[in-house]
C-alpha cells in the first residue's frame, strides 16, 4: 500500500486545522466562561451593598420613628405639666385676689381705730413700704 503524500499532508493540515480550530472554541468558551463568573463575582458584590444600603437605611427609618414617638411623648408630658402650673397660678392669683378684697373689707371696717394705729406707728407703715417695694 502506497501513501500518498498528498493524504498525508491533507490529513496533518485537518487534524492541526480541527484542534487550532477547537481550542479556539475552546479558549473563547473559557473566556466567555471567565467574564461570566466575573460578572457573576461583581453583580453578588453589588447585590450586597445594595442590601447593606437596604438594611442601614431601613434601620435608620426604625430609629427615627422612635426618635419622632419619644419626642411627642415628651411634648405630651411637658404640655401637661406647664398645664398644671398654669392652673396652680390662676388658683393662687384667685386666693391672692380674695386675700387682697378681704384685708381690704378689713381696714375699712376698723378703719378708726387702724388709721389711728397706723398713725401712732409710723415704723410700721415704712416696713411695710419697704417690703412691698421689695416684693415688687
Amino acid at each position: 500500500m502506497a501513501i500518498d503524500w498528498t493524504t498525508i499532508i491533507v490529513t496533518l493540515i485537518g487534524v492541526i486545522t480541527s484542534g487550532g480550530v477547537g481550542s479556539l472554541v475552546a479558549l473563547r468558551y473559557a473566556k466567555n466562561k471567565a467574564k461570566t463568573e466575573a460578572n457573576s463575582a461583581a453583580n453578588q458584590e453589588q447585590a450586597e451593598r445594595i442590601d447593606l444600603g437596604d438594611k442601614y437605611v431601613n434601620q435608620m427609618l426604625t430609629m427615627l420613628e422612635k426618635l419622632q414617638k419619644a419626642q411627642d411623648l415628651n411634648s405630651t408630658e411637658r404640655k401637661e405639666s406647664w398645664d398644671s402650673v398654669d392652673k396652680k397660678m390662676n388658683e393662687i392669683h384667685e386666693d391672692l385676689v380674695g386675700v387682697k378684697d378681704e384685708v381690704s373689707s378689713i381696714v375699712l371696717y376698723l378703719n378708726g381705730g387702724y388709721k389711728k394705729y397706723k398713725d401712732e406707728h409710723p415704723e410700721l407703715i415704712r416696713l411695710n413700704l419697704a417690703d412691698e417695694i421689695h416684693n415688687e
